[in-house]
């Protein structure tokens, strides 16, 4: 016999979002920042290219906060993101040298 708290976990489904969202930043967190140094080996290259990133991304934001205030849906903005986040990453496979792979990331 479970428990309630189990009961409830097992009704609340598969939820698409949350497992794009998920995979999104187990790539951003783990996966990139490990295979860069292969491409990467000082660390002031290596700083470069994430503040690189965190200027992309800063970017990224502003753009896409602008397109999700003119559409009204927030919700369906931030699952078409995820979705399109992870889309994103799939490129990252075909990087042969730095250029492409800071590209392919950004």
């Amino acid at each position: 016999m479970g428990s309630g708290c189990e009961k409830e976990l097992f009704s609340m489904g598969f939820n698409w979002s949350t497992f794009f969202q998920g995979i999104s930043s187990k790539v951003n967190y783990t996966i990139i920042p490990i295979f860069t140094l292969f491409f990467i080996k000082t660390p002031v290259g290596f700083g470069n290219f994430f503040g690189y990133l965190a200027l992309v991304a800063a970017l990224a934001s502003l753009i896409n906060g602008y397109i999700s205030d003119k559409m009204k849906s927030r919700k369906h903005f931030s699952i078409y993101s995820a979705q399109l986040a992870v889309i994103s990453f799939l490129p990252l496979a075909f990087a042969e040298n730095p250029y492409s792979w800071a590209i392919f990331v950004a």
